[in-house]
């Protein structure tokens, strides 16, 4: 592949032809998942049916003997799905196209619908736990709705109407064969979106409308890279017929890469969101079976309540989704609801989800040591999980990578209402930061620069209190000891040093967020008088090479957490961490 797949398409080809996904690039990958073509590079079983149907095709124009046809389909398809580990969905399509096949050449009639059923049996008697993986749910449920809403194998016209489309010319027989098969190609594939994005959203959390197209057009592209790649991978050995295989397929992932990046550029068309609750998608199946079972699919009226009763129920998850906050703010009226600190696993790292009583949601930092283009990940996927859609907050402590590389990610699938940072980070020359400040002013994201004379997120319940670093020309919200701090000029401090402190008020608690404050940051925030705090997040991640005996005695805090790997899990970090018996999360 590398050799011959031109217009360097090699990796993508992997991915498609292989199942090798982690070939492909990362940036593309999210693309896809954008705009709901992500299933093309997981090897599935529309990949085993594209296989199956362009080699009964080639047998029928060859007029090869009908048993030889299927029985080498049969064998090709169940040799290629071994090959890409044979996964529940292309399982499926492989006993679907062993038990059509064999019905078809022994004479028998056969239900898609039974085949269906019983290649799900025979899934199930291997491992009952496959039937909750996402993949073989969305499996299941597509071809359930191709099979009920595209009548192109199992359409029949009446004998009067037979007659008159044999006077027609073969002109028009194609134009009207050619609009009907597209008119019936958007119409199944706008009900497989609908069917399966509720499961989509609660999995995946977004809604791709440009799904319903983008499906149709990439199908024949995807469909000559895909037999261009197996056609590649047979015949290697043969130069000439390797460099055709490969011009066809790379042209082809070409195309389809390209299609891809331009439709995830328009906007509106699709949408990241946190998923309703689990209620609302037991629901939304429920209201499906019940209509199909009651009224079934064939007839116009049917699918007309169908599509009525289905589009309500979505209106309604949109809503409650909008109104929980709402919600929140009542239950924060009626004095019943709380303020609530999260620290998040990002392992090396830092993510702090702050809950207002009042329904806000700030995060202080985001981001992890490791791959930066993924370490939006864990953040998001805690983030919905708590039911969190926008950020009112997303706060930047200092211009340690660890501290902010998820945050790009997070913008562009949570609506962010300002950004939040200092003066020393906002004039920082790292390529990167420049990078996240360009994300943030081409959303419209306000931007603010804080430090400790900053009239911050403040009322009567709780506050968010920014005390360092501290203005030479102002005072700092706690008042400073007798004792004149050191002088130190701002480029012999370090990102660190000037890291952006906040302490979280609420109900006669303090939590302290240091970021990874350290001399002579640490010197100067510890020269004012002590605040006693309930927890302290340990600076720097818990680093034994950075000491923090002064900050503790400053803070007194009861408990201290440390956003840190497993390396954290040392006893000399107890040790170090606990002088007065503290509790070390």
């Amino acid at each position: 592949m590398d050799r011959y797949v031109i217009l360097q398409q090699s990796p993508l080809t992997a991915a498609l032809v292989l199942g090798q996904r982690e070939q492909a690039d990362w940036q593309f990958q999210e693309q896809m998942l954008a705009t709901g073509t992500i299933h093309m590079l997981s090897i599935s079983g529309m990949h085993i049916e594209m296989v199956a149907l362009s080699l009964l095709i080639c047998g029928w124009m060859l007029r090869l003997p009908k048993g030889l046809v299927m029985l080498g389909t049969v064998g090709v398809c169940i040799l290629y799905a071994l090959l890409c580990g044979a996964n529940p969905p292309v399982a499926r399509a492989t006993i679907m196209l062993t038990g059509a096949c064999t019905a078809r050449y022994l004479g028998w009639s056969f239900s898609s619908l039974n085949i269906l059923a019983f290649a799900g049996l025979v899934i199930l008697s291997q491992r009952t736990s496959v039937a909750f993986e996402v993949g073989t749910q969305l499996s299941f449920l597509t071809v359930s709705v191709l099979l009920l809403t595209f009548p192109l194998l199992r359409h029949r016209t009446i004998p009067i109407q037979r007659l008159i489309e044999s006077k027609e010319s073969g002109w028009s027989k194609f134009l009207r064969g050619f609009r009907w098969l597209c008119w019936e190609s958007i119409r199944s594939s706008f009900w497989v979106s609908l069917i399966s994005a509720p499961l989509v959203w609660c999995s995946f959390h977004i809604i791709s409308p440009i799904s319903i197209v983008l499906n149709l057009l990439l199908w024949l592209p995807m469909l000559v890279a895909l037999l261009s790649g197996l056609g590649l991978v047979l015949l290697f050995w043969l130069p000439p017929a390797a460099w055709f295989f490969g011009a066809c397929c790379g042209l082809s992932l070409w195309f389809l890469s390209l299609v891809v990046a331009v439709a995830h550029k328009i906007p509106f068309v699709h949408f990241w969101s946190a998923a309703p609750p689990t209620w609302w998608l037991i629901g939304f199946y429920s209201i499906a079976m019940g209509i199909t079972l009651w009224l079934g699919t064939k007839r116009q009226g049917a699918r007309r309540v169908l599509l009525w009763g289905l589009g309500s129920w979505l209106v309604l998850g949109f809503v409650w989704l909008e109104s929980h906050q709402a919600v929140e703010r009542f239950l924060f009226k009626s004095g019943r609801s709380t303020l609530k600190v999260t620290f998040l696993d990002v392992g090396h790292g830092t993510s702090v989800l702050i809950q207002t009583p009042d329904g806000q949601h700030w995060l202080y930092d985001a981001g992890r040591l490791g791959d930066h283009q993924r370490s939006y990940q864990p953040i998001a996927q805690a983030l919905w999980s708590m039911g969190v859609g926008q950020i009112d907050g997303l706060i930047l402590s200092h211009a340690d990578s660890d501290h902010y590389n998820a945050m790009e990610g997070l913008i562009e699938r949570f609506s962010v209402r300002r950004f939040i940072t200092t003066k020393e980070v906002g004039e920082h020359p790292s390529p990167s930061l420049r990078q996240l400040f360009d994300k943030v002013q081409s959303q419209g994201i306000p931007i603010d620069y804080w430090n400790a004379n900053t009239s911050a997120a403040k009322n009567d319940l709780y506050g968010i209190i920014p005390i360092y670093p501290r203005s030479d020309t102002s005072s700092p919200p706690f008042r400073l000891a007798s004792s004149k701090p050191k002088k130190y000029g701002a480029k012999s401090m370090s990102d660190n040093a000037n890291s952006l402190c906040l302490v979280i008020e609420c109900s006669n608690r303090r939590i302290l967020l240091p970021g990874d404050l350290e001399n002579p940051g640490t010197e100067i925030l510890t020269a004012g008088l002590p605040i006693d705090v309930d927890v302290l997040m340990a600076p720097h991640h818990g680093s034994l090479t950075s000491r923090q005996d002064k900050l503790i005695a400053w803070c007194s805090p009861s408990t201290i957490v440390i956003s840190g790997s497993y390396e954290s899990l040392d006893a000399r970090v107890f040790e170090t961490y606990s002088p007065s018996g503290q509790d070390v999360l």
